[in-house]
């Protein structure tokens, strides 16, 4: 039997509200999006093998852990896709907080991007705290970044136009 994912039902209702919100968008509006979401992979769990493939255009440094002797090490991969597929996978370390978070946006992330996206896009992240921080959204807004936040916790979306008529 498949797995589902569980979701409170006031989660439910804020996700409907969002869809309903943004159902009347164009497709050369959700072209624009850049999606993104991070996961966190346990290395050397017991009894199962992983296995990463690096691409010959990323850095192998990038995905570097080190070794440990005992299971229980844990790396998050933050990575976006576009229209066009991937555009950027990395190795976040630490945990995701606002600051860390901005840090990693600024040094990384965008530049990645904004070098893989050669048209006008929505930054599309999901309501974890370390992206729903007003810390955040002020970063973002001073990068020229605008957002689009997916309604996945319990806070409300927040999105945010950037004037180029991509705003809903």
């Amino acid at each position: 039997m498949p797995r589902r994912i569980k979701i409170r039902p006031e989660n439910k209702v804020k996700r409907l509200k969002w869809a309903q919100d943004y159902e009347g968008w164009r497709t050369c509006k959700w072209r624009n999006i850049i999606w993104t979401d991070e996961k966190i992979f346990e290395l050397y769990p017991q009894g199962k093998q992983l296995f990463a493939r690096i691409l010959p255009e990323e850095d192998p440094e990038d995905f570097a852990a080190p070794l440990v002797q005992q299971g229980g090490q844990k790396v998050m991969f933050w990575g976006s896709i576009g229209q066009n597929g991937k555009i950027f996978l990395n190795v976040v370390k630490g945990n995701i907080r606002s600051e860390t978070y901005c840090l990693f946006l600024k040094e990384r992330a965008l530049p990645a991007i904004r070098k893989a996206c050669h048209y006008p896009f929505l930054f599309q992240q999901d309501n974890a705290p370390g992206h729903a921080a007003l810390a955040t959204a002020d970063f973002l807004k001073l990068q020229g970044g605008p957002s689009l936040t997916l309604a996945t916790s319990e806070s409300r979306p927040k999105p945010y136009g950037n004037g180029l008529g991509l705003d809903g």
